[in-house]
């Protein structure tokens, strides 16, 4: 699958999870005109298309799905789609990222950019793909037991274990600017699910749109 193959995409006006994050009737209609071989994902704002082994497509929601009892002498529900989504938050991380490069901390995120529109009018991403974190990488046993203490003295809202490694590939310095960044732009909900590496090990957050913030 290429960029050319997304762009030429029908994505449903209505595009969106539920408030459960399953698959819903307008999700299915992309998964439709996407090859039963190409992995996807999705959360609470986007969904992402693992493009090539370097890049992925991120393609914001407008909304999302919630159920209400159809009748009331029965349990059946149906959903019903709600346009709560008032930003691009594929839009927001990609002029994060514009911020990490003025303040030198952009090697610490997945650069995020715009790349034009679907068929049917969305904005379409394309996101540099990272290998996605897992707990016992962000514990404090993959970094250095010095750069862990001195994570732990940052009161980040990094994980320190985390934010240890960032000192180990990247030094004291540098790690201190991007808690700093973290802060000034208020980036939030950096939990393991957002956050990863590169090939090479180095410590990356993936996803930093921070969902209604």
């Amino acid at each position: 699958m290429t960029i050319a193959d997304v762009l030429n995409l029908s994505i449903p006006e209505n595009f969106g999870a539920d408030d459960d994050s399953n698959v819903t009737p307008a999700m299915e209609e992309v998964y439709e005109q996407l090859d039963s071989s190409v992995r996807t994902a999705y959360g609470a704002s986007k969904f992402v298309i693992f493009l090539n082994e370097k890049e992925v497509v991120k393609i914001p929601f407008n909304g999302s799905y919630y159920y209400e009892n159809s009748n009331d002498d029965d349990d059946e529900s149906e959903p019903i789609f709600d346009s709560f989504c008032t930003e691009d938050y594929c839009a927001v991380e990609a002029e994060v990222y514009t911020h990490a490069v003025v303040a030198g901390v952009e090697k610490f995120f997945t650069k995020t950019e715009y790349v034009g529109v679907s068929a049917s009018g969305t904005p379409i991403y394309v996101a540099e793909r990272c290998e996605r974190t897992y707990s016992y990488r962000t514990d404090g046993s993959s970094c250095s037991k010095d750069s862990l203490t001195k994570a732990k003295n940052m009161n980040s809202s990094l994980p320190s274990g985390f934010l240890g490694l960032c000192i180990d590939y990247a030094g004291e310095e540098a790690a201190i600017a991007l808690n700093k960044f973290i802060e000034e732009e208020g980036i939030g909900d950096l939990h393991d699910g957002n956050l990863g590496f590169r090939a090479n090990g180095f410590p990356v957050i993936i996803d930093y749109s921070d969902f209604n913030s």
